[in-house]
């Protein structure tokens, strides 16, 4: 293993487009940590990691909208250790409903849980690196650009994410550099879109496809591995110019 000192923290990491990220950065030679509510291993990374004796991957019990859970995973993070070098928010909650429930539940997951665990991120490299550069991937949307009319609550809860990071750019800019992917309609065998939404979306995408989950991969690796560039506050738009033919 190439690095086998250092570790990323995929919030997400065994669903989605987090098994994707996860795959590429083990691949990359990074220890990774998947959080998950559930702490449920992934068959496809299980096979990875038997494929490829030097691979390190934990997976962690963490509800990112939890204090306690947030910061009871740091800890453990401290006790033990670990070097974590980054933290990719790639768990996120898409409800269509428009109900109470539905508005705490995307926002405590898409808002508030990348808060909480940038807080604390920042914090532990304080404490056991304070003179070395971290960094944090956010996995934004366009539709918190230009609203998303079929989804009000989560257009306005990534808007939300992509306003955090901004917002909190001087804050961490001692320990981390923060920087967000803005996604299109992703494809895929790991799309949990209808074949009829995921042709209408690569209709109005003026590239023809839509964006895939190894080119998210690709840019978060990219991220980790350039964390030292001063690289921060930029926000890649990953879907195929969809956000400049809206404008």
């Amino acid at each position: 293993m190439s690095i086998p000192h250092e570790w990323v923290v995929v919030t997400g990491g065994n669903r989605g487009i987090g098994v994707t990220i996860t795959s590429k950065l083990l691949t990359c030679g990074f220890g990774v940590i998947a959080l998950h509510k559930t702490q449920q291993k992934n068959e496809l990374l299980e096979h990875l990691i038997q494929q490829r004796a030097d691979a390190l991957l934990e997976y962690g019990n963490c509800n990112v909208g939890s204090e306690e859970d947030v910061q009871n995973f740091f800890h453990r993070s401290e006790t033990g250790g670990l070097d974590l070098v980054g933290v990719v928010h790639c768990a996120g909650v898409q409800r269509k409903g428009d109900s109470i429930e539905d508005f705490r539940s995307m926002f405590e997951t898409n808002v508030y849980g990348p808060y909480l665990m940038t807080k604390r991120f920042a914090e532990y490299r304080r404490i056991k690196f304070p003179h070395t550069i971290a960094t944090a991937i956010f996995i934004g949307s366009t539709s918190g650009l230009h609203g998303d009319t079929g989804n009000a609550l989560y257009a306005a809860s990534k808007a939300g994410l992509h306003r955090f990071v901004t917002g909190s750019l001087p804050t961490y800019a001692d320990v981390l550099r923060m920087n967000v992917i803005i996604c299109g309609p992703v494809g895929g065998e790991r799309s949990n879109m209808d074949p009829d939404a995921l042709e209408f979306h690569r209709k109005n995408t003026p590239t023809g496809r839509l964006t895939t989950p190894d080119e998210v991969a690709h840019v978060v690796a990219f991220y980790i591995k350039e964390r030292h560039l001063n690289l921060h506050g930029s926000a890649i738009a990953l879907d195929g110019a969809r956000t400049r033919h809206k404008i």
